[in-house]
């Protein structure tokens, strides 16, 4: 059985057209990989850069945990040097009620 010339034209038509398609499809698949490639990439910076970011707020938390702690300690060891100082205050001040209170301290008695 012998092919026409028309139907060999059909057919080359066919394959070539055929052709074309694998070779778009081919260049899709390629750009769709480097597409895809750069978005691994970028994906891989974010978490770096979000790493980076997580260590830097968990320093900054540290340190503010931290700087609290010595806030808290200051003002502890404020309130008591107050403490003491109203004690010595009232202490002085009961020494000079009772001397003054004694005969003979020139207060007028």
């Amino acid at each position: 059985m012998a092919i026409s010339d028309e139907e060999f034209d059909t057919m080359k038509e066919i394959l070539a057209s055929a052709a074309s398609y694998a070779e778009s499809a081919h260049r899709n698949i390629d750009a769709l990989r480097a597409e895809v490639s750069a978005a691994v990439a970028a994906q891989r910076n974010t978490q770096l850069q979000l790493n980076a970011l997580a260590s830097q707020f968990t320093a900054f938390v540290a340190q503010v945990t931290a700087d609290r702690a010595a806030e808290t300690q200051s003002r502890d060891e404020f309130r008591q040097q107050m403490i003491g100082l109203q004690t010595e205050s009232r202490n002085i001040l009961k020494f000079l009620m009772e001397r003054q209170s004694q005969p003979g301290n020139g207060s007028g008695d």
